[in-house]
């Protein structure tokens, strides 16, 4: 960075050094969110729907979300949906990322930042989708944020 030292020394330069490695490498951030306003990286289908900037379940089932994830580096993350405000629903979830399948599974909509499952990223050109039905009509699911977290 000469030019800086040009503008701000109070002497010139005089041995230009090349960066060493620690100070080249880009921070990773411990929680990737998506806002689900963000149509590049997250989709809906079925009865999965955009309203009012936050994803909404209004059917019973049918309802997918696929999560872009190419800018993502492989491996395994926890999946986090934030909540808008918390109930007391159930609801069914089965995460798919290209040949894998997580099943069916029961969470409760108790918390703000409901824990769906974990996820294997093994190639980021395929999206993971992440499945849902409700048995119930009253249990609701609205969500503004998905956050995927790296397992270490």
């Amino acid at each position: 960075y000469p030019s800086v030292a040009f503008y701000y020394a109070g002497q010139p330069v005089s041995i230009n050094a090349a960066p060493e490695n620690l100070a080249t490498t880009g921070f990773q951030p411990d929680t990737l969110t998506f806002y689900t306003r963000l149509m590049q990286h997250l989709t809906y289908n079925g009865s999965m729907i955009l309203k009012d900037g936050n994803a909404v379940l209004t059917g019973n089932d049918n309802a997918v979300m696929n999560i872009s994830v190419n800018e993502l580096k492989k491996g395994k993350y926890k999946i986090y949906l934030h909540q808008d405000k918390v109930n007391d629903s159930r609801i069914n979830v089965n995460i798919a990322a290209g040949r894998e399948a997580s099943g069916w599974k029961t969470i409760s909509l108790n918390n703000n930042d409901v824990y769906i499952g974990d996820v294997d990223i093994y190639d980021p050109g395929i999206p993971v989708s992440v499945l849902f039905k409700k048995e119930d009509e009253k249990n609701r699911l609205i969500f503004n944020r998905v956050m995927l977290v790296p397992l270490k």
